[in-house]
């Protein structure tokens, strides 16, 4: 979801079928943090306006989540955050159908 003209190291993704805050929580409770909103926007509650005004729909909207990478970051890192994301969508998309 994110422009190409955007940061580098963020980076919203959706994932049709399971709610942001859901995919959040269940990688929260493993020490992963990320966020459903944009951070300009982080303390308010309700949709991700940043991708409202980029003209996503509200099942897209309430489907993302923001990961902030740092250049510190290792391949590692990232692998682990991934095997982690897809272990929790499938487990909860699935679930959700």
């Amino acid at each position: 979801l994110s422009p190409e003209d955007g940061s580098p190291y963020v980076l919203a993704i959706a994932f049709p079928g399971i709610r942001g805050e859901t995919l959040m929580n269940a990688l929260s409770a493993e020490s992963i943090y990320l966020s459903t909103g944009s951070a300009c926007g982080s303390k308010q509650a309700g949709e991700n306006r940043v991708l409202a005004s980029m003209g996503y729909d509200r099942k897209t909207i309430l489907s993302a989540v923001r990961i902030s990478f740092n250049p510190n970051h290792s391949q590692e890192d990232i692998r682990f955050l991934a095997e982690h994301i897809a272990a929790h969508y499938a487990r909860y998309a699935i679930e959700s159908r």
